[in-house]
């Protein structure tokens, strides 16, 4: 059995986000065009912040910000 990795999870949300506004913008008759130049992120973000836990361990957490 295939274990999934964080990114295949990740990958998995964007796609299901990206159905919905597609079904959305079906809905709203958008232009295609259009929608070609709202899907493009113009500035993103990664960090990754080391947090110590309360037991002394330290664990890694990323953080997004996409416009």
């Amino acid at each position: 059995m295939r274990r999934l990795k964080s990114t295949d999870i990740q990958i998995s949300s964007f796609e299901n986000a990206m159905t919905r506004f597609d079904q959305a913008a079906k809905r709203m008759r958008v232009d295609p065009a259009w929608l070609e130049i709202i899907k493009q992120r113009r500035r993103s973000v990664i960090v990754r912040l080391p947090i110590q836990m309360d037991d002394g361990s330290f664990k890694v957490f990323t953080g997004y910000r996409v416009q």
